[in-house]
């Protein structure tokens, strides 16, 4: 489950980053099946605790989801602007790919 949204997060930054070739390259409907699938094993619990970072990131990935990936939305509700926003989303995409 943790990959898959991973690559979901993946495709919708690359979809706000303008990166429209990606967005066009859809997953099969069995590939989004496979994925509510039950695990084998739980997964495993991480050592340490996530970092400032992470957890930024994850707040500013909720808050997008609940504004339907809308950029200057999501930055009026997380009180920043826009570009910051962009910004934060951008340098991401590229620390992580």
């Amino acid at each position: 489950v943790r990959m898959k949204k991973q690559f979901f997060s993946s495709v919708l930054i690359a979809c706000l980053v303008g990166a429209g070739a990606i967005c066009a390259a859809r997953p099969a409907a069995a590939q989004l099946l496979a994925g509510f699938e039950p695990l084998e094993t739980p997964p495993a619990l991480r050592p340490e605790p996530p970092s400032v970072e992470e957890m930024e990131w994850e707040h500013i990935q909720r808050v997008l989801n609940e504004h339907q990936g809308n950029i200057s939305a999501t930055a009026r509700a997380l009180n920043m602007h826009r570009r910051t926003l962009q910004r934060k989303l951008q340098k991401h995409s590229r620390w992580r790919g």
